[in-house]
């Protein structure tokens, strides 16, 4: 059985946007949001494009130097990428995003310790805000989950968590955790953690339902595929898929996995 379970990939990256970047100025540059919108698509040479007809206008601009460097991150010009971090940050040495990203430029390039020390240092300038302190201890997390060093990745989560108990992206990371570990009740809980909060982005709960209709998979094994338990866990695992699919009906990964298992059903 090839059951697909996503991963945490690019996830932390796109959220700093949807948690943070979009909300730095009441009015936005020109083309700023259609960029933005490209770069979620994964459109990034047409998002770069965007900013660059507005750009000799707007070079001081945070967004626009935040949303390039992480446009180029993703097409692994890192180079270009730090080029717009290393001006945003003379611009605005107060951006704690800036060295995330310049810490994401590091973790792609597995320099591990490099881009923890930047995180570090922008702990210390941050610390007192809560709000910045949690995104730069989650992507500490993350670059403790990448380096598989699983037990420092939960430190850092269990923090954000007891201070923020409705942070959705560490509960989220917490699951992928235990998926990896095979400690399947715990991943189960963490993720429905996620769909008792009222405010969840959609780009998460999709994952999360497909995750949880993997995990149902898993506990039917437990099971003669002959047994009402086995067939109340199938079900649930596909009404996890069809929930996914109902947020974004090209989730591939949840089509597949549906796919697969009505298959593998009839």
């Amino acid at each position: 059985m090839n059951m697909k379970v996503l991963k945490i990939k690019k996830f932390i990256l796109i959220m700093i946007y949807i948690l943070f970047v979009g909300k730095i100025l009441s009015a936005y540059p020109p083309n700023y949001e259609n960029a933005l919108e490209l770069f979620k698509n994964h459109k990034y040479e047409e998002s770069l494009n965007k900013i660059r007809e507005v750009f000799d206008n707007y070079k001081n601009s945070l967004e626009f130097r935040l949303l390039a460097a992480s446009n180029y991150i993703e097409l692994n010009d890192y180079n270009s990428a730090l080029a717009h971090l290393k001006y945003a940050l003379e611009d605005h040495p107060n951006s704690h995003e800036v060295y995330i990203l310049i810490s994401e430029v590091n973790l792609r390039k597995k320099q591990y310790n490099t881009a923890l020390n930047i995180l570090y240092k922008a702990y210390e300038q941050f610390k007192l805000d809560k709000e910045k302190e949690t995104l730069i201890r989650l992507q500490i997390a993350k670059i403790f989950y990448i380096s598989q060093n699983y037990r420092a990745a939960r430190k850092q989560l269990e923090t954000i968590i007891a201070q923020n108990p409705t942070y959705a992206p560490a509960f989220y990371l917490d699951g992928i955790i235990y998926l990896i570990q095979k400690n399947y009740d715990l991943a189960e809980f963490r993720f429905n953690a996620i769909l008792s909060l009222k405010k969840v982005d959609n780009n998460l709960m999709k994952k999360v339902y497909n995750n949880l209709g993997f995990i149902k998979e898993i506990q039917s094994k437990n099971y003669n595929q002959e047994s009402l338990e086995y067939l109340d866990l199938t079900k649930e695992a596909i009404k996890f898929y069809k929930d996914a699919l109902k947020i974004d009906s090209e989730y591939q990964i949840a089509k597949t996995n549906l796919l697969r298992i009505e298959k593998y059903y009839e």
